[in-house]
């Protein structure tokens, strides 16, 4: 439990910081944690670094003002960290499987990689936008699957992990409009939030089950086991 609780003040720490330009170490000492034990139980509990976990937050909130404002490609590089656009487009196309342009172009966000909370229940995906769209959007149809294997194919190499979240985004992005948006809710899960009430005629929804919606403001999703769909 201890771990957990230091691991909680970790990730409050970073998130508070991603538009600094911090490292593992100053995590470290900000925290009072030595950087031999973050970066263990770090790895142990979440499958990968403190500066990949750094990099991937930078990239999903980078992606969100992509579309949300007007500022430049270059602006919003500068913000997270980027020297220049082609270095900062490079990490986001490995993330997003687009370049930050066409990201922009599609008017589509999709929270690829949103913060971790730890609590007494584990590990869940903070989700206080999709949560907020629930709520304003009651009635509507969220759409919820997962990646077949992930697993599997993390255990090849990190790398292959990285490039099938990234193509199942951008396979989702490409077939979602402007409307929907686009969540990932767990390590391999991903929910799409709908505008329609009524969806029983979508091939997608054959086979589906319904959860009620619950108005709970410390409420988040914790992904189960198997594809599901959430009426809010």
């Amino acid at each position: 439990m201890q771990k957990y609780y230091e691991l909680q003040v970790v990730l409050e720490y970073i998130e508070s910081h991603l538009k600094e330009d911090i490292s593992a170490d100053e995590v470290a000492k900000a925290t009072f944690i030595s950087l031999s034990l973050l970066q263990k139980i770090f790895k142990q509990t979440f499958n990968y670094g403190v500066k990949e976990y750094i990099v991937k937050r930078r990239i999903a909130l980078a992606a969100q003002e992509l579309v949300t404002t007007k500022a430049t490609v270059l602006e919003i590089a500068l913000n997270y960290g980027y020297s220049t656009c082609e270095s900062f487009g490079r990490t986001f196309k490995k993330v997003y499987g687009c370049l930050p342009s066409d990201f922009r172009k599609s008017g589509k966000f999709g929270d690829a990689f949103s913060s971790i909370i730890l609590d007494e229940g584990g590990m869940a995906r903070s989700t206080p936008e999709l949560l907020n769209r629930m709520k304003a959007e009651e009635g509507n149809y969220i759409v919820c699957f997962d990646i077949v294997g992930l697993k599997e194919i993390n255990g090849i190499s990190r790398h292959a992990g990285d490039i099938a979240l990234s193509e199942t985004i951008q396979r989702i992005l490409e077939n979602i409009t402007e409307e929907m948006y686009l969540v990932r809710i767990g390590g391999d899960e991903f929910a799409v939030l709908t505008p329609y009430d009524n969806i029983s005629p979508k091939p997608c929804c054959k086979n589906r089950r319904t959860f009620p919606y619950r108005d709970r403001s410390d409420y988040s999703l914790r992904p189960p086991a198997h594809n599901w769909e959430y009426r809010a």
